[in-house]
């Protein structure tokens, strides 16, 4: 067993996240100001007028993916979250996997929300101060805080997001209030619900779909902070699951809102505008209103940022702590319990990015939709796992209390809504800068399966050791268990991998 020393280095802190801190961790990374400010107008390109369609079915989607991940946390608490529970229910390779395209997807979200953070309070500075500050140079301290609050501690960001996400979510309800009451700009209907007004057909509704199911993406987050979180096995399934509800709720009625105030009729120009909010805002209450509007988006940017790089940062760390990244990468403070080797890590990795694809091409709308293009189709194959995974632990690996509902038929609609994007992405075949996207993302998979093989071949025994490491306390597999066995949560060894 490791030394208390040794144990101060290896392992994260326990018991610094609350309920409502774990929460603030799904929901900061979902977003929701963000969200409705930067992606609703791209599914409405794809979408045309049922753009509150795609955020319905995103939301039930998302909901069977966060009840497979509240079942698997209800029994396994790990900061890897995707990566160990597929490595329990399909095997070491595909734990690997997912840890490979999670890492990608969250690492990808912060420099893609720092990249409207500069875009935003450059105009809002620029508009309202008369100061002109490059957008990179706001992104940069921005990014820089994000780390050190990390390094700080979770329990500190944790707070932070959840002020931030109270203020956001408060500002922009009462304007799609206002705009509901009023009816809009032509009345409101339920037409915008019909998915055969949809002006690109199935395939449009499905691309579509990639950038409204990445706009609720983010409640998953919550099971990376397990090992930190009180209670964990009851707090993060109430986390994610209710994540998920609150804020699909709010998506559904806030781009029903955003709808009717442009009209049914006038989807192109919903789509054409850069930022639907502040344009709503400025029509239905009035031009101060729309400054407000800027303000909790910026922040909504700066909140995400900080949820996405703590999930990025745990999963670095749960790979590394196993040898599945290099070993190093799993350091920990002495002092503060924060991971800071992947936290330096990810901060690296986060500047390349937002300054790289922000300067090359403008960072927003473009670096901000090529990136969300990458991170959410990435998620979309991670969430498909995940359910296939709950299926495969109740019935190939024969996982105790089985339910024939919960365990096969809502993990399966959650498959069937998560790979409509990953159809949209590829049929038809998009072209120019989306096309990019794809074949970088095939790469990637490419890149991540030869690692894998690599692992298998020549480090077996790092292979074999995935999804053993579990929160202290937690029947999880240790130096005692049987070799290539896990722990089920009644303490008998499950199949082996």
């Amino acid at each position: 067993m490791p030394t208390a020393d040794q144990q101060g280095t290896s392992r994260l802190r326990s018991n610094a996240v609350s309920l409502p801190s774990a929460i603030a961790m799904g929901t900061a990374l979902i977003a929701p100001a963000a969200g409705m400010a930067f992606v609703p107008q791209i599914v409405a390109g794809s979408s045309g007028e049922t753009v509150p369609f795609s955020y319905l079915l995103a939301t039930i989607g998302a909901f069977c993916v966060a009840f497979t991940v509240g079942t698997f946390a209800s029994r396994f608490s790990s900061a890897g979250s995707f990566y160990t529970f597929n490595a329990i229910g399909l095997g070491k390779p595909a734990g690997f996997m997912s840890g490979w395209l999670l890492f990608a997807a969250y690492a990808v979200f912060f420099p893609q929300n720092m990249d409207s953070f500069g875009y935003v309070l450059h105009g809002i500075l620029k508009a309202h101060a008369g100061i002109s500050v490059p957008w990179y140079v706001l992104s940069i301290a921005a990014a820089l805080l994000i780390l050190i609050l990390a390094g700080i501690g979770i329990a500190t960001s944790m707070r932070l997001d959840l002020l931030i996400i109270t203020g956001e979510v408060l500002v922009i309800l009462a304007l799609a209030i206002v705009i509901v009451v009023l009816g809009g700009d032509s009345g409101n209907t339920g037409q915008v619900f019909n998915p055969a007004n949809t002006p690109k057909g199935f395939s449009g509704m499905a691309f579509g779909l990639i950038f409204a199911l990445e706009t609720i993406t983010g409640f998953e987050a919550s099971a990376t902070v397990a090992e930190e979180c009180k209670n964990a096995k009851r707090n993060i399934p109430r986390a994610v699951t209710g994540s998920v509800i609150a804020a699909g709720a709010f998506f559904i009625f806030v781009t029903y809102a955003l709808t009717i105030g442009f009209g049914p009729g006038h989807a192109a120009r919903f789509a054409g505008t850069g930022l639907p909010l502040d344009s709503l805002a400025t029509r239905y209450i009035g031009a101060s209103y729309s400054v407000a509007i800027d303000v909790v988006v910026m922040l909504s940017s700066f909140a995400v940022s900080v949820a996405a790089g703590n999930g990025a940062v745990r999963i670095v760390y749960a790979m590394a702590r196993e040898g599945a990244l290099p070993r190093p990468l799993s350091r920990i403070s002495r002092s503060r319990g924060t991971p800071v080797a992947a936290i330096a890590a990810v901060g690296l990795l986060t500047f390349a990015l937002f300054l790289g694809v922000g300067l090359a091409v403008g960072p927003y709308p473009q670096g901000f939709s090529y990136l969300g293009a990458f991170g959410g189709l990435l998620i979309s194959i991670v969430y498909i796992s995940i359910c296939i995974s709950l299926i495969a632990y109740f019935t190939w690996r024969k996982g105790p209390g089985f339910r024939p509902v919960r365990h096969t038929v809502i993990p399966a609609i959650g498959i069937v809504i998560a790979a409509l994007p990953v159809y949209g992405s590829l049929h038809p075949l998009p072209a120019g800068a989306y096309l990019v996207v794809d074949i970088v993302l095939g790469c990637y998979i490419v890149l991540g399966l030869l690692s894998m093989t690599y692992l298998a071949v020549r480090k077996p025994a790092t292979m074999e050791a995935m999804g053993r490491t579990m929160a202290s306390g937690d029947t999880a597999a240790g130096p005692d268990s049987p070799p290539g066995r896990l722990a089920r949560p009644d303490g008998k060894p499950a199949a082996a991998s």
